[in-house]
């Protein structure tokens, strides 16, 4: 298997937490265009803010050179994908053990 490569490894996000000074920090950091995760926003008892965000190591870079200071944890391809599943109606209703008609299968199917 290959390594990525610089530009590929650039482009990777990573989930990170960013730490300003003031409340006015987390305001300007929002215009940055970030991914950031806004129920993460937090401030502490001397003002200092922190959020969590998905960042790219150059989005990273972006961050530390207007001043703030990040914490990269883990590429987010390391963290579980939510499994999905899918299934028709019937087999839906085959599942719950309930018992319906043609008709009702139909409706479900477009709830």
């Amino acid at each position: 298997m290959q390594s990525a490569g610089p530009e590929t490894a650039a482009l990777e996000r990573f989930f990170v937490t960013i730490r300003g000074e003031t409340r006015e920090d987390l305001t300007r950091l929002r215009t940055l265009g970030f991914d950031l995760f806004g129920t993460t926003a937090s401030a502490a008892g001397d003002d200092s803010v922190a959020i969590e965000g998905l960042l790219s190591l150059i989005q990273v870079g972006a961050a530390v050179e207007d001043g703030f200071e990040v914490t990269v944890h883990e590429p987010a391809s390391r963290r579980a994908k939510a499994h999905v599943q899918e299934s028709t109606a019937s087999a839906y209703v085959g599942h719950t053990g309930l018992t319906f008609g043609p008709r009702c299968i139909r409706i479900l199917m477009f709830v």
